[in-house]
């Protein structure tokens, strides 16, 4: 660019063209930068051999200059960044999740990694957060007030303000109070509650939900009152703010259940950040998944099983066929990815495809367009998972109880349901250390079925039954 600009007298947009052209290597562009770019050395009293020669060795040069430069470049920013990570690990996190703070998926990605290097991501607080994410203490990133979806740059500004000038907000009518409704609006408050930032006033969300409308209206009044230069009796308590509830303090109000606090949380931060609707099957997934969606973009994954939460189902219809078909969203511990549910599969599985739904899906990965897809070959709900992807039935038992009666009884019961899952019994004698562990004959393996599974806990007692 510079060459051309003094050579050939390009101004620096007309420059930036023909590197685009020569980047891009597309014959007629390319011949009408190379009359422009002669034409200009002319001009600018350079001979037509030079500017000649001079365009060959830019055209030679974009062949692979660039690509080298561009290497060294990247190859300079990963070793200072791999550094930083390495020595400032607790900086460096809370700088690229700042860096992010407009990119949802960036954050979730992020938010996973420092936790990986055993940080704790805190949730948005008014009263130590601040608009960008924030070192709170050692261990502690502090989730940034911009990053929180409705809450614009001139309310933060305002709430950070305010706070550095009387201290920290002791409740929500004291919050209302003290800040201009026309930055901070009902819109803003209410992505506040839902998104944790306001739980460190000792009451839960729904109780701050409730008070809301009364603390709004409450302020309105008190700041309309100021304003033409009347005071309360309580404006010369400089501890707590002048308003209180007039009605009772909502304490009968019921939190919202764990789904909607999350789903909430999930709405206005991008993910959850003070638990997840699938923590409860943690173990469940460790067990029978093969592989999670962040490890889905792998070209080594093929035929998978993957376990997770429906966040979105939308059931539609093929555009050839006219074939019902699915298309959904299926989250995880980890990440989340498009559900794909064609014709074949569909019948089977659409009884089990609705929003909030937890499932494990078999089936295909394509890695179309650089995104990878879950395409399902079946799906399976959660609490049939154990009985489908059981690889024994493990049975225990007290050893006096091993009598006769006892083993016909149980021989009987297996009978009923013959496949092919093998069986094995346990039994602990009252001084025995060591329990003993039998592996029945072939001719007692089983079906896994839910019927089989509750009439064994009746002979054998609860908890004695286990599909592993």
């Amino acid at each position: 660019m510079r060459i051309a600009n003094e050579l050939a007298g390009f101004s620096l947009a007309q420059a930036d063209l023909l590197r685009r052209a020569m980047g891009k290597k597309i014959p007629e562009v390319m011949e009408r930068e190379r009359q422009g770019f002669l034409e200009g050395c002319l001009k600018h009293g350079v001979t037509k051999r030079v500017a000649e020669k001079t365009f060959r060795l830019m055209e030679h040069f974009a062949g692979y200059g660039f690509n080298k430069s561009h290497s060294t470049a990247y190859a300079m920013i990963s070793y200072r960044t791999a550094y930083l990570k390495a020595n400032f690990p607790h900086e460096f996190m809370t700088a690229l999740l700042t860096s992010e703070l407009g990119n949802t998926d960036k954050v979730v990605v992020y938010v996973e990694e420092a936790k990986r290097l055993g940080f704790h991501v805190a949730p948005p607080d008014v009263n130590t957060s601040f608009a960008i994410f924030t070192i709170a203490d050692a261990g502690t990133i502090r989730f940034g007030l911009a990053a929180i979806k409705n809450v614009g740059r001139a309310a933060i500004e305002a709430m950070v303000a305010e706070r550095q000038r009387g201290g920290a907000f002791h409740d929500l009518f004291d919050f209302c109070e003290r800040l201009d409704s026309r930055l901070v609006n009902r819109k803003v408050i209410e992505s506040l509650i839902k998104s944790g930032a306001m739980d460190g006033f000792d009451q839960h969300r729904a109780q701050l939900m409730a008070q809301l409308e009364q603390a709004m209206n409450l302020a309105s009044t008190v700041q309309a009152d100021r304003s033409r230069g009347q005071l309360s009796l309580f404006d010369a308590r400089p501890e707590a703010g002048s308003l209180q509830p007039a009605n009772g303090d909502h304490a009968s109000v019921r939190e919202w259940p764990e789904h909607q606090r999350l789903m909430y949380e999930r709405e206005l931060l991008g993910f959850y950040i003070s638990g997840h609707p699938l923590a409860r099957y943690a173990s469940l997934l460790a067990t029978h998944a093969t592989t999670t969606t962040q490890e889905l973009s792998s070209p080594a994954a093929g035929g998978v099983i993957v376990g997770g939460m429906l966040t979105k189902v939308k059931h539609t219809i093929t555009k050839r066929t006219s074939e019902q078909m699915a298309i959904c969203r299926l989250e995880d511990l980890k990440g989340e990815v498009e559900l794909l549910v064609f014709p074949k599969a569909y019948p089977e599985a659409s009884k089990h495809l609705r929003p909030n739904a937890v499932v494990f899906v078999r089936g295909t990965v394509s890695l179309r367009e650089d995104q990878p897809r879950l395409i399902a070959d079946e799906v399976i709900p959660a609490e049939q998972a154990a009985l489908k992807f059981a690889k024994a039935l493990e049975l225990s038992v007290l050893s006096p109880e091993v009598e006769e009666p006892f083993l016909r009884e149980l021989q009987v019961l297996l009978a009923r349901f013959p496949g092919t899952l093998p069986v094995y019994l346990t039994m602990t004698a009252p001084q025995q250390t060591e329990p003993v562990r039998l592996m029945l004959g072939r001719r007692f393996a089983v079906a896994p079925d839910p019927a089989l599974v509750a009439s064994l806990e009746t002979l054998l007692g609860p908890g004695s039954v286990q599909l592993k």
